[in-house]
Order: structure tokens, then C-alpha cells, then sequence
């Protein structure tokens, strides 16, 4: 596959990209506590109730237009196999920062695949590496990849890069790359009919692929899924526009493979037909906070692999004395990729006190057996646990009122507290103790927990 002493540097790159992302992902959980946490609160809850064999969900997103989340672990509108690859790791070491490390694992291994399919091009070792670059550091492969770590779809570039390997090579296990597209999520299958346009001539293998692929997608699924989950949105003609000046790949196949456009064309036409306009948002926050950024984008994911192998494939076929429109073309990917991670290292510089008040509240005062009531923000914080509700946002067929009876602890925005008191907190059964607060939050537990003594009660 690759020759270690010849294209080691390759797995030089792929080893920091991999901590890069993790780092990234382990900032975010930790210090900035309100980035999706509620999808990344479902995706932990999960895992651990698998385990645990504690029998519920009690975070379950409820504005999926995809149809509802199912209440056991693994049971919710989507297929997921790649999760069964994450459950070996999480049976070793059950802890949220494994499906961190999982996830950029599988992410950044889209290097390596990448560079086995540009190495079937004949490219320069230099071209190879410039077009790696510009892989991971395209404004929006960045956006997509540190999104967060519950995003299937961001590791569709892994799987479809090898896939292009192996029909480059005409290998008769392409069948088995096909299927590997799966792994992520069924969306991935609509990969397949745009390669058409990108080898042309492969397309009585593609379509054979194509044919095989049907039935996964349409028996294996749970619930009734909407591939384009998150559509629906004001639509203004600006976003089209904006969208033609910031994506700056789309230049660059205008110079390198113009026919690839169709693509993104079709792709954008799709999502316009199904109410997405909604991920013409993306533009409007090009030099904006990939660390707290909306997912608006998230099925970009399915798209980038696409523009980027196109790029590669157009890169290819240039003439000698079309060398002008390579350097313009990696120029055109480069250039934004970095003014766009330089942006983000303002983030460094953010106030991490807070977060570390929470940090430590949750160590010293919420075992792992205590249920937890919160709100959306920290759901992802205190999820490793059989039981964290949302209060805003209760299980189905529960009430919250019985979620403040099941409750130990209650982390509440100070906004919401005089109401939540009011409600749920003074007539509860038990009664509540404060047990301290930061500068956005208040923390409870039941007075009946050993060393409530210290606290003061909820009057």
C-alpha cells in the first residue's frame, strides 16, 4: 500500500492532523461547554446506557425532521455502523474523550486514503502534498471536520478516497469499497452517482455499484429518514451569490476541471429542492468561530471529497505549460484555508473560567451515579451518565416535573432560576439545597445527599 521509507511524511501529516483534531475537539468539551452539546450529549448517553445496560436514552434531540429518535441506545433515525467500530474502543476505556479520539482518527486517515488515490495520478510528490493541504485546511473541510464529534459524515472523505483507489486500480474489491462508503451513514450513497462525472469511464462499474447499493439504503434504515435532516430556511438569492465568492474550490475546478462543477450545481439544487437553503448560511460565517459554529453545513460533508477529487483529477490532466493554473488553484484553496485557522486561535484566548468552576463542581459534588438536570449548553458535560435531562426538552411521555423528581443535582442558568424555583425546585418532595454558582449557572442537589449540611435550602 504505501511505501513507509518513500511517503513516510504522509503518515508524519496524518499523526498531527489526527492530534490537531483531537486537541481541538478535547478544547471545545472542556472549555467551551456550548458547542452542539446536545447532539454530542446524545451520542456519549448512548455509549455509555450500551454499557451500562441502563435501558433508556433520556437525551433525545427532538428537532430532527427525520423522524423520531428511538429511546435505546443505537435505536434513533439513523444507521450508524461505524459506531460499531467506536464500541469496541469505548468497551476498553468508557469515556467521552474515546469517541474524541475515534472520530479524529477516522477523520484524519482521509489523509492517508487521499494520498493513495492522488498517488494513482502520477502527480509530483509537491503537487501531492500541496493538494493534501488543502484537504485539511479548506475553510470549509475545517468547518465540517471540528464540528463535532457525533458527525458521521465528516469521515465520509476516509471511505470515499479509498473508494476512488480502488476503482482507479480497477481492483475487484471496489465492491467492498462501495460498501465502506456505508460505515458512516446511508447518505453516503448518493457519492456514488456524482462520480460518474469524475470517471467517466467507470460508469458501468458505478452504476452496477449503484444498483448494489439500493438495497442498504432502503431496508437497512431505522425510522423514516429525511437525508436532508436539517432543511428548511428563509431563502434569499444573496446566499447563492455568497456562496460563488467565498467556496473558492469552485474557482479552482473552474480553472482545473470545469465539467466537476456540475457537481456542486446539482448538490446546491438538491438542497434548494428539499427546503435546504438553510446551508447557504455557511458562507455568511466563512472567517467566523468553527469552534461555535451552527451545523447548518453538516451535510457539506458529503460534497467536499467530491470537490476535492475533482480538483485532483483536474490538476492531472493539465499540460505543461498549464503550470499557471495549478499554483492558481492551490492558491485559490490555500490562502483562505489559513487566514481561516489563523481566525480561529482568538478562541484560545477566551475566558476559560467558568468551565472550570463547572469542571469542578461536577468533580467534587456529582458522582457518576447521580442524575442530572440541566439545560442545553452542559448536557454534553454531565452525559456519561444513565440519567441527564434537559429541562427545556424532556424525554418523551415525561413530564418536567418528573424529571425534577428523578433528579440529584440541577445545574440552572441563573436567566431560568427564579422561574425554575418557582416551578419545580420548592415544591418539590425532597427538598433542594443550593450548593453553589458560577457566573452563569446555579447548582443544586437533594437535601437528603450526605453533606448537605453546608448548603443553603431553596426557599
Amino acid at each position: 500500500m504505501i511505501n513507509i521509507r518513500r511517503h513516510g511524511w504522509i503518515l508524519v501529516i496524518a499523526v498531527v492532523y489526527f492530534a490537531a483534531l483531537s486537541a481541538t475537539l478535547t478544547y471545545k468539551r472542556i472549555y467551551l461547554l456550548n458547542d452542539w452539546p446536545f447532539d454530542q450529549a446524545h451520542m456519549i448517553q448512548q455509549f455509555h446506557n450500551w454499557r451500562s445496560g441502563y435501558p433508556k436514552v433520556t437525551i433525545q434531540p427532538g428537532d430532527l425532521r427525520s423522524g423520531p429518535t428511538g429511546e435505546q441506545p443505537f435505536h434513533d433515525n439513523h444507521t450508524h455502523r461505524i459506531y460499531a467500530v467506536f464500541r469496541v474502543f469505548y468497551r476498553i476505556w468508557p469515556y467521552p474523550e474515546t469517541l474524541i479520539l475515534m472520530y479524529a482518527l477516522l477523520v484524519s486517515l482521509s489523509v492517508v486514503t487521499l494520498h493513495l488515490f492522488l498517488g494513482r495520478l502520477s502527480l509530483r510528490p509537491l503537487t501531492m502534498f500541496g493538494l493534501e493541504l488543502c484537504w485539511m485546511l479548506y475553510p470549509l473541510q475545517q468547518k465540517v471536520a471540528v464540528y463535532t464529534f457525533a458527525s458521521p459524515l465528516a469521515m465520509s472523505g476516509t471511505f470515499y478516497f479509498f473508494y476512488l483507489y480502488l476503482l482507479s486500480r480497477d481492483s475487484p474489491f471496489a465492491i467492498l469499497g462501495c460498501l465502506g462508503l456505508l460505515l458512516p451513514r446511508e447518505e453516503t450513497i448518493f457519492m456514488i452517482l456524482p462520480t460518474f462525472l469524475l470517471l467517466p469511464r467507470k460508469w458501468k462499474t458505478l452504476l452496477w455499484h449503484s444498483a448494489c447499493m439500493i438495497p442498504f439504503f432502503v431496508f437497512a434504515k431505522h425510522g423514516t429518514g429525511n437525508p436532508f435532516a436539517y432543511a428548511a430556511a428563509a431563502f434569499h438569492p444573496l446566499f447563492i451569490a455568497n456562496f460563488l465568492l467565498t467556496q473558492t474550490v469552485l474557482w479552482a475546478l473552474a480553472l482545473v476541471n470545469p465539467l466537476a462543477l456540475l457537481i456542486a450545481a446539482g448538490f446546491m439544487l438538491a438542497i434548494i429542492g428539499v427546503g435546504g437553503e438553510v446551508y447557504f448560511w455557511f458562507p455568511y460565517d466563512y472567517v467566523g468561530g468553527a469552534f461555535t459554529s451552527r451545523g447548518d453545513f453538516y451535510y457539506y460533508g458529503l460534497i467536499t471529497p467530491l470537490l476535492m477529487a475533482a480538483v485532483a483529477l483536474g490538476v492531472a490532466r493539465l499540460k505543461p505549460h498549464q503550470t499557471r493554473r495549478l499554483y492558481v488553484s492551490l492558491a485559490l484553496l490555500l490562502v483562505p484555508g489559513v487566514a481561516y485557522g489563523l481566525c480561529q486561535l482568538r478562541y484560545l484566548a477566551r475566558s476559560r473560567s467558568e468551565a472550570q468552576e463547572i469542571q469542578a463542581f461536577k468533580r467534587a459534588m456529582v458522582p457518576k451515579t447521580a442524575a442530572v438536570v440541566t439545560d442545553y449548553a452542559l448536557s454534553a458535560t454531565f452525559a456519561n451518565r444513565d440519567q441527564i435531562y434537559v429541562y427545556l426538552q424532556p424525554p418523551k411521555g415525561v413530564t418536567p416535573e418528573q424529571v425534577f423528581s428523578r433528579a440529584d443535582v440541577a445545574v440552572i442558568p441563573k436567566v431560568h432560576t427564579v422561574k425554575i424555583e418557582a416551578l419545580f425546585l420548592r415544591p418539590s418532595p425532597q427538598t433542594w439545597v443550593l450548593v453553589g454558582t458560577s457566573p452563569n449557572y446555579v447548582f443544586y442537589r437533594k437535601q437528603t445527599w450526605s453533606g448537605a449540611a453546608t448548603a443553603r435550602p431553596v426557599h
